[in-house]
């Protein structure tokens, strides 16, 4: 009798253990997206619904097993079931406003050390502000460091680290050093090589190559030079620019510039490391074999080998020529 009735009260206590387990996998599932972040909010969510499932049958267990072995009354069952079901819709709102808190937080956090890095790369003698000169005295272009909001973090982690929005005379570049600097660290070289500025002079090609392509003239006679080849027919005016712009043929094309332009730029300014820069980048096309607008090799390899012009200004001519007469495929 008296075991009975311990049972019985230990089973009218369950759904305060319940409480408590369901408190604690709150608290850390919080504590996680605070912390280390998930790299999918989404999945996030779905681990935390399986657990809930889980702790819910888990909860239901034991008033569920004192009704059929104690024989305590329905009454207590249904209450018990209630309470423990009341429980999990008040936990799952609360968890899920927890973990939007928590990764709200530890997103700012991000934001403000991008904005810190970026604030730096701006700062730099060879930073940003070396480029900007580089560009508008040498090529009339305006090159303009995008905001570091969120908007801009998230774009540089969830999409591609470094890229380049385009206007006539005018590119705004969008960088994350971190991540690019995170993207390199592994690999070992003879020489030092400052990926955040070797990225910056890839996405610098990309801007000269088709900044010059907008203005009233788009789409007409010489300005389609960052259109590949076989796309050039279809383009008439800035709508079909546009169109021809999304092909693979031309997204091709543009990175072959772009990988161009960095090796003849690195051979000038820095030759210590440009060949093994070009070695290095080369190797990183091959071996991303699926992203087929960076295969690019071919071309690198003749950048390496093909003659530097006596004038560094005449690096744009001389990319157009290696990406044009090369024997290499689109």
């Amino acid at each position: 009798m008296t075991t009975a009735t311990n049972l019985s009260n230990r089973s009218t206590n369950s759904p305060f253990a319940y409480l408590f387990l369901f408190a604690l996998w709150t608290i850390l599932v919080a504590l996680c997206e605070y912390f280390f972040g998930f790299t999918d909010y989404l999945e996030s969510v779905k681990l935390f619904y399986v657990s809930a499932v889980f702790l819910l049958v888990f909860g239901m267990f034991w008033p569920i097993r004192d009704t059929i072995f104690i024989k305590q009354p329905k009454y207590l069952l249904i209450w018990q079931i209630l309470v423990i079901s009341g429980l999990a819709v008040i936990f799952v709102a609360v968890t899920m406003s927890l973990i939007t808190a928590a990764k709200t937080v530890y997103e700012n956090k991000l934001v403000k050390a991008y904005q810190r890095d970026v604030a730096s790369f701006r700062a730099k003698p060879d930073g940003f502000n070396y480029l900007k000169k580089f560009a508008m005295d040498n090529f009339h272009v305006q090159l303009i460091l995008d905001n570091a909001n969120m908007e801009s973090w998230s774009y540089t982690v969830k999409t591609s680290p470094a890229s380049m929005d385009f206007g006539w005379n005018f590119c705004i570049l969008r960088i994350n050093p971190s991540v690019v600097t995170h993207d390199f660290m592994s690999i070992k070289t003879s020489n030092p090589i400052d990926w955040v500025r070797v990225v910056s002079i890839h996405e610098l090609g990309h801007c000269l190559d088709i900044s010059r392509d907008y203005g009233d003239s788009v789409g007409k006679q010489n300005h389609v030079n960052s259109i590949a080849p076989a796309d050039r027919a279809k383009v008439f005016d800035l709508e079909t620019f546009s169109t021809a712009s999304d092909t693979l043929g031309t997204q091709k094309w543009r990175e072959v510039f772009a990988d161009i332009y960095m090796i003849g730029y690195m051979r000038v300014k820095h030759p210590e490391s440009a060949v093994e820069l070009a070695q290095i980048l080369a190797d990183i096309r091959r071996k991303k074999s699926n992203d087929q607008s960076h295969q690019t090799s071919c071309w690198i390899d003749a950048a390496i080998k093909q003659a530097l012009p006596a004038d560094e200004l005449k690096l744009i001519e001389w990319s157009d020529h290696i990406r044009s007469h090369s024997q290499c495929e689109i």
